[in-house]
This record gives C-alpha cells, sequence and structure tokens, in this order.
C-alpha cells in the first residue's frame, strides 16, 4: 500500500507517454500501441525487473496467457514453451541480483520470504503468474472497455461530459 501512490505516478506518466507516441504517429491501435504495452511495463516496474525488455516481456506474458485456453497446436506449445523457459531464466537471474541487493520492489519482498514462507520452486511460477495474471487480465478489460464504449456511443458521451463517472465505469467493464 505505501509503493500505491508511486505507481498511480509511474502509470499516469507511462499512459501519457503511450498516447503522445500514437498522437505523433497519427495513428493508433488500441491493443498493440496502449492495451499491452501499458500492463507490461507497469508489472515490470512493480517486479523490479532492470531495463525491462517489454517487447519480450509482452510476448513471453501473450504466449502463456494464451495457453489458459489449452494448446491448440505443436507449434503454440513449443512458443509457450519457449517464453516459459526465458521467463524462468530471466526471474532466476533476477532473484539471485535481488539477494544480493535488494531493493523496495516485489521480486526483493518474495526473495526475502524464500526457504522461510515461500518454498525457493514457488518462485519462478508465482512470478510467471503476477506476469500473466496482470497482462492479460489488463489488456481485456482495456480492449473490451474501448469496444463496449463504441458500441454504446450514448454512454461514451456521458462519460465525456462527466469525467468524475470513469471509476464507476471502470467497476462496470470490470463486471
Amino acid at each position: 500500500p505505501k509503493m500505491m501512490s508511486s505507481y498511480a505516478t509511474m502509470i499516469e506518466k507511462k499512459v501519457h507517454q503511450l498516447l503522445d507516441r500514437a498522437e505523433q504517429r497519427g495513428e493508433f491501435d488500441l491493443v498493440a500501441d496502449f492495451a499491452a504495452p501499458l500492463p507490461i511495463a507497469v508489472i515490470s516496474e512493480m517486479m523490479g525487473v532492470p531495463d525491462a525488455d517489454e517487447a519480450a516481456f509482452q510476448r513471453y506474458g501473450a504466449a502463456l496467457g494464451s495457453a489458459l485456453d489449452g494448446l491448440n497446436s505443436l507449434k503454440h506449445a513449443r512458443e509457450v514453451i519457449h517464453a516459459n523457459t526465458e521467463l524462468e531464466a530471466i526471474f532466476e537471474s533476477l532473484f539471485e541480483l535481488r539477494a544480493r541487493a535488494p531493493r523496495d520492489d516485489l521480486i526483493s519482498a518474495l526473495v526475502a520470504q524464500r526457504g522461510d514462507r515461500i518454498r525457493p520452486d514457488e518462485l519462478v511460477p508465482m512470478c510467471s503468474l503476477l506476469l500473466v495474471a496482470g497482462f492479460e487480465t489488463t489488456v481485456n478489460l482495456i480492449g473490451n472497455g474501448v469496444l463496449a464504449l463504441q458500441s454504446h456511443p450514448d454512454q461514451w458521451h456521458t462519460l465525456c461530459d462527466d469525467p468524475s463517472l470513469a471509476g464507476s465505469t471502470v467497476e462496470e467493464v470490470l463486471r
């Protein structure tokens, strides 16, 4: 909870960066240019992934998330295995780094609990789950929310006229 205000500032900054970039290009794909990069940046920051390769994390998160409904081909299975292997290597390296030099991030907090409250073999799956859960749900929330508002322009105009409705709009989209 003490870190939430710093996350809010970081999230707002990232939102503005992504929207500014889209405005400069003059075109915008909601999912590719906003909904996917935003949660990856936030999760990377929260976990304390240094100089996160957001594109790679995005691919890995998408690959693992796509397996939630099952594997649909051998190629799909290879992609999921590759993503899992790459993430495992990234996380193991990060666990070692944070054991030597802890920071104020989620990975450091988890590493501090290793062996005491969290078994060492639970760390990689836990971090992978956090990545997938935070990535997949946020991408879908943003995409589905915008689609719902596009499908109901009267609701969009109501929201534009009264931005104080943003919180309840998000709650409704979550439902």
